[in-house]
């Protein structure tokens, strides 16, 4: 076998040079631009993307043991982060409607935001509210994503962070159809409470507008 010499390859693909960057704001080409939002109002689109990632990834799912045994690890990752991440959409929704602050616990944990969610959940529309069957199975299956990914960490590095640098997963198999009936579910659910939060905010941020306006001193009700 020759010896690879690297002065004498001819490198044929594309590779960074001087001029690239990463973050461009702008691109001429509209359908090319992503806008950008951030802040405690703007949890839905966060979550809704990583949804929408999964998704896709699990239309790259052809069969083929090699696409599933690379995509696994995005495809759970990106899932947990988007119901922690809507979980904590609803914590901060339910936490405006109650004491008109949008506010949320740092927590990665999932049972502990589901208990948070629980614990608020009385705030809900008792004709949204849902059945305590339901409840029940969202949190076992909460409990057991916790159990193989307690801090969101397994899925994006193959080892933990102890001194030995053990195993990341105690698993060695997943089905992942079955993971994306589950999943799909456990999204039903969680865009059902969503919706009824918003609903909620509506509300409330409507009754405030008109109470505003009855009061200012401005206001003209024959305007109307």
């Amino acid at each position: 076998m020759e010896e690879f010499e690297f002065d004498n390859f001819n490198f044929s693909i594309e590779l960074p040079d001087e001029k690239d960057k990463l973050f461009k704001e702008f691109n001429i080409e509209y359908c090319h631009n992503a806008e950008l939002k951030s802040g405690k109002k703007w949890f839905l689109r966060y979550s809704e993307g990583y949804r929408l990632a999964s998704e896709k990834l699990f239309a790259q799912l052809d069969g083929s043991a090699h696409n599933a045994n690379l995509l696994v690890y995005p495809i759970v990752f990106i899932s947990r982060q988007y119901i922690e991440l809507s979980l904590k959409e609803l914590i901060n929704g339910l936490n405006y409607i109650r004491i008109e602050k949008y506010t949320f616990p740092c927590d990665h944990k999932l049972t502990d935001l589901w208990k948070e969610f629980h614990r608020l959940s009385v705030s809900i529309d008792e004709s949204q509210k849902p059945q305590e069957s339901i409840l029940k199975n969202i949190e076992r299956l909460i409990v057991e994503f916790d159990e193989i990914d307690n801090f969101s960490m397994n899925f994006r590095y193959p080892t933990d962070n102890s001194k030995e640098k053990a195993p990341s997963l105690k698993i060695t198999n997943i089905d992942l159809d079955n993971f994306r009936i589950t999943m799909n579910k456990i999204s039903n659910f969680l865009t059902w409470q969503s919706n009824a939060i918003y609903h909620l905010i509506d509300n409330k941020e409507a009754f405030y507008y008109d109470l505003w306006r009855k009061f200012d001193k401005n206001y003209n009700p024959n305007d109307n």
